[in-house]
């Protein structure tokens, strides 16, 4: 039988948590952000850590830079990390169920030899791969939920077929995560509300921690600052709106760019940064093209992480649109807090419930309930306002990062979860 040490009250801070992955971490992106950000925040206050991450053979193949520079970022943490290959999607179910028991069985042996005292899994398909063990044989498990994952397969453009096949899966390993998990963390109080109203008889502790910000790299830089507005020609009564992440449609780039192309109309002395992977690039000048927004009006980046915070200070506003669906509703977005560390007002969409309470109590951005040109001339007026008082406007978005969504404060919060198991 598995047995976790016995614990006085301060020894939660020499407790060791095997983090299991299950998405591509070879890229820069929210997930790989959020994992390594927890693992920081506990290794930082004593806790001992490994990775066990299992990434398609295909994309350790193609991007083995990326899986090199993630093992460094563990490694730099002192953590022990396995990258195992992991085989394909399949639609056979005889071929995914030994798909399950590959995971599953290294899973195992890594338990057995590792002796963690938590494992915790990173999204759905990581938390059924650990509570699949039995509970005699494992410690507690906890099952960080990043998102609504089935009703992002409900959204995707997967084959009809296929994706039914996918959305019955997933939604049979979410709930018996959730069942079976010893501590369930949610990036929202609506994701909660939603898993609760969808499962009703799971009762799984919760706690909610959001996609923080480690607000001592995501802070006001007005070196920065003062360096590319020099750079892009911009004064400083010049707003520079900004877009900042990968290009997916449910992020609304294109209509990040229809907007700004009519803002523009209204403030001709506006420009815009697209701050995006360099894959998306080409993308990107397409729909600037299509907007027939001027190339003097627009400056298209790529960055890697530690240097985004250095082109956000440079901003006075950030545009966060989503549609209005529930994947979106229930999200907590990892760039929100970007943007507020540094100091930068949004224009969000009311669909993200977080960042809409955020906005309507806390007055860190503005909303965009439509783009007629009632809304946008609104739109028009507030940011002139906001020129005009920009440093107020920055520091009460830093303010909200350093209250609501710092590492700094649930870092404490993640310790405390894991003395409690």
């Amino acid at each position: 039988m598995f047995a976790s040490r016995s614990l006085c009250a301060n020894d939660h801070l020499l407790k060791h948590i095997l983090f299991v992955t299950d998405v591509d971490i070879t890229s820069e992106n929210g997930y790989r952000t959020r994992v390594l950000s927890e693992a920081r925040e506990v290794s930082r206050n004593g806790a001992r850590i490994s990775f066990m991450s299992f990434v398609f053979a295909r994309a350790l193949t193609k991007n083995s830079r990326g899986a090199a520079e993630f093992i460094a970022k563990a490694e730099g943490l002192g953590a022990k990390i396995w990258l195992l290959p992991s085989p394909p999607h399949f639609k056979r179910a005889a071929l995914i169920r030994m798909v399950d028991r590959y995971k599953t069985g290294l899973l195992r042996i890594a338990i057995l030899g590792l002796r963690p005292d938590i494992v915790q899994g990173e999204g759905t398909t990581a938390a059924y791969t650990a509570v699949a063990i039995d509970r005699k044989n494992r410690p507690p498990v906890v099952f960080d939920m990043h998102g609504a994952i089935p009703e992002e397969i409900q959204a995707s453009e997967l084959p009809e077929a296929y994706r039914k096949m996918q959305l019955t899966r997933v939604e049979h390993m979410e709930e018996i995560a959730l069942a079976r998990s010893q501590y369930v963390i949610s990036v929202s109080d609506a994701l909660v509300g939603h898993w609760q109203r969808k499962y009703p008889t799971i009762r799984t502790r919760v706690e909610i921690i959001p996609c923080a910000v480690n607000t001592d790299l995501f802070r006001l830089d007005d070196l920065s600052r003062r360096t590319r507005r020099l750079e892009w020609e911009l004064g400083d009564e010049d707003p520079l709106f900004v877009y900042s992440g990968a290009a997916q449609a449910y992020q609304q780039v294109d209509r990040v760019a229809r907007v700004f192309a009519r803002v523009l109309t209204l403030l001709p002395s506006a420009k815009i940064l697209f701050l995006v992977p360099s894959r998306d690039r080409e993308q990107v000048e397409a729909l600037i093209h299509a907007n027939q927004i001027p190339k003097t009006r627009c400056v298209v980046q790529s960055a890697i992480h530690h240097e985004v915070p250095s082109y956000l200070s440079a901003a006075d506003v950030g545009f966060l649109l989503r549609d209005n669906l529930l994947l979106n509703r229930v999200a907590s977005p990892t760039k929100f807090g970007e943007y507020m560390a540094c100091g930068v007002p949004i224009i969000g969409s009311p669909n993200v419930e977080s960042v809409k309470e955020a906005i309507l109590h806390q007055e860190i951005g503005f909303l965009l309930d439509s783009d007629n040109p009632e809304s946008l001339g609104v739109l028009v007026s507030c940011v002139r306002n906001l020129m005009r008082q920009r440093y107020s406007w920055a520091r009460k978005c830093r303010t909200y990062a350093e209250q609501s969504l710092s590492w700094n404060r649930f870092g404490k919060e993640l310790v405390k979860l894991y003395s409690n198991l």
